[in-house]
């Protein structure tokens, strides 16, 4: 571009004549150039093509001979069985179940994985387990790997492999969703991870972590809800539930948000609640169209302040309690919401130092003017997973991976998503007993790696699984609509939900400036009330955007109103594409 304008600079220092010769000269080296490109673009298109064929046809040979060997194998189980009897199978194949079943090398956390086989469709030849061949140098190799005790190789390995996973999952909907874990089959071989990296620790701070660690656990308690608000929370709550049953007998009304798993604080008047409908159809418009008549019938009930949103992403009746001066939100068949709350809860149940920071985490937040996901910010429920995902990434673990922990105690699918985690809660139980970290220890450690470590360009936080997950896995690396993708968090169950996406450019250095802030008043405090002090310091309001008004003709005045229009249309999408973060909040 540089010497197409100096050569369009000299032409007008020459007369005109040979201007326009070199005129001429030019636009025909820019045509024969653009005619290159487009040559490459066409033989570019025929390679891959020509790619997909090859790949296509060695998906079907594979296919084939998968199926073969299926059957190859199966003779000679049955050939061994007669002739073993009771015997039972090589103590060498029993040693590869054994280590299929766990994959803590990849992991980092020695935590069991699934191993479950993807099928391609009913009878489908390609979806074959190959879970009877052993050999001890393919053995021995994928040991060198980082992978377990067998003889198979990784189906990523190869470009073939890529297109046959690809072919797999497109013709299964619950896989297609992402429900890929470390350690499950697909085609009969593991499916590759890279573990996601332990965050180095921070650098020492000057502080006495045990007097700050003190001061920090009761600012904690003192956030918490008290008995008497509990109590509060529980009449309106009983009150709401019952007034719901009586206008829709047929339907099931749960509680769901920071009110139910336990992580909210003291003095929250807000109730989250579900209304669950059967027959009702999974569309936002009939959901609209129940939220209408419910809006209604709570006026006719006496509630307060009714207000029904029919057309929001998911459509939402609010109003509040007269009796106790709660602010409810009901949303119809809002199941995911309901079951993220149950996981939240469970994570919550497993080891006390997660409420602890959450608390912390939470109230920092909301006095340094962060937390509201409208505004381009995060909602409260994404930094609850922000605080899960850095206990689940501590050496060792203070939580474990619930969607990766086998057996799958519970186990629902709603819609196309698969809710399936372990929630034997009892059995896992002193997980993270190995990992003496202090509150202390892990809220600075927070702040450290939000400040410093985490790749805001590439990666993704996920508490469903321990592998590394980046924005190109996701196809969250271009913004659609007001979808920005810039702070990525993936939803444990809605995997194709970015809880990160309404925060805009300015939300982002807004947020990584105050995680910044917070390490350095971490680091170089010397005292723990210095630190609490500073770092929990209320941010200033932002100064009000006043506009000038100035005299207009009534023409400018119209264009004025246009462009309003624009900007009003553009800020209510915005709205709503935060909205379901507030609901889960």
């Amino acid at each position: 571009h540089q010497q197409q304008q100096q050569q369009r600079l000299a032409l007008h220092q020459q007369p005109d004549h040979q201007q326009q010769h070199q005129q001429q000269q030019l636009d025909l080296s820019q045509q024969q150039h653009l005619q290159m490109l487009l040559t490459k673009l066409h033989a570019g298109d025929s390679r891959a093509a020509a790619a997909h064929d090859r790949a296509a046809s060695a998906t079907t040979t594979a296919a084939v001979a998968a199926a073969a060997l299926a059957a190859s194998a199966a003779t000679a189980a049955a050939a061994a069985g007669a002739g073993a009897g009771a015997n039972g199978p090589p103590a060498a194949i029993a040693a590869q179940q054994q280590d299929s079943a766990h994959v803590g090398s990849a992991t980092g956390h020695g935590i069991p994985q699934p191993n479950r086989m993807l099928s391609a469709g009913a009878g489908s030849a390609a979806a074959v387990v190959l879970s009877s061949s052993y050999s001890p140098a393919a053995a021995a190799g994928q040991q060198q790997l980082g992978g377990p005790a067998s003889a198979r190789s990784s189906i990523v390995g190869s470009p073939g492999g890529i297109n046959m996973l690809d072919q797999l999952l497109s013709s299964s909907a619950p896989a297609r969703q992402g429900f890929v874990r470390p350690g499950d089959q697909v085609l009969g071989l593991p499916f590759a991870a890279k573990p996601r990296a332990t965050p180095h620790p921070p650098p020492a701070i000057r502080q006495d972590l045990r007097q700050l660690d003190k001061q920090l656990l009761a600012l904690a308690e003192q956030l918490a809800p008290t008995a008497a608000q509990r109590q509060r929370q529980q009449q309106a709550w009983e009150s709401v539930c019952a007034l719901l049953q009586q206008l829709w007998p047929q339907g099931r009304v749960h509680l769901f948000g920071s009110a139910a798993n336990g992580l909210d604080i003291g003095n929250n008047n807000d109730l989250d609640v579900c209304l669950e409908l059967e027959g009702v159809e999974e569309t936002r418009e009939d959901r609209g169209d129940i939220i209408s008549e419910l809006g209604q019938q709570l006026e006719a009930a006496g509630m307060k302040d009714v207000f029904a949103i029919p057309r929001a992403r998911m459509p939402v009746v609010k109003f509040e309690h007269p009796q106790t001066g709660f602010k409810v939100d009901v949303t119809v068949n809002n199941r995911l919401a309901v079951v993220n709350t149950k996981l939240l809860r469970d994570y919550a149940s497993l080891d006390p130092r997660l409420r602890q920071l959450v608390l912390l985490v939470k109230h920092w937040a909301k006095r340094r003017r962060c937390n509201e996901a409208y505004v381009g910010s995060l909602s409260s429920y994404a930094y609850v997973l922000l605080c899960i995902a850095h206990l689940q990434a501590r050496s060792p673990p203070v939580l474990p991976v619930l969607q990766e922990l086998q057996p799958f105690t519970h186990q629902r699918t709603i819609g196309t998503w698969c809710c399936d985690y372990n929630d034997d809660i009892e059995a896992l139980a002193g997980f993270g007993a190995a990992n003496t970290e202090s509150v202390a220890q892990l809220l600075t450690s927070f702040f450290y790696y939000w400040a410093h470590q985490h790749d805001y360009r590439r990666s993704v936080i996920s508490v469903r699984m321990s592998m590394q997950l980046t924005k190109a896995m996701k196809g969250w690396t271009t913004r659609v609509g007001m979808e920005r993708h810039l702070f990525c968090i993936e939803d444990p169950f809605e995997l194709s939900h970015d809880l990160g996406r309404t925060v805009h450019a300015d939300g982002c250095d807004k947020l990584r400036h105050e995680f910044r802030r917070a390490w350095d008043i971490c680091h170089r405090s010397t005292s723990p009330q210095q630190l609490i002090t500073e770092l929990f310091d209320q941010a200033p309001a932002p100064p009000p955007h006043v506009v000038p008004v100035a005299p207009r003709t009534a023409a400018a005045a119209a264009e004025d109103a246009t462009s309003m229009a624009i900007v009003v249309e553009a800020a209510a999408a915005e709205l709503a594409a935060a909205a379901d973060d507030s609901w889960l909040a």
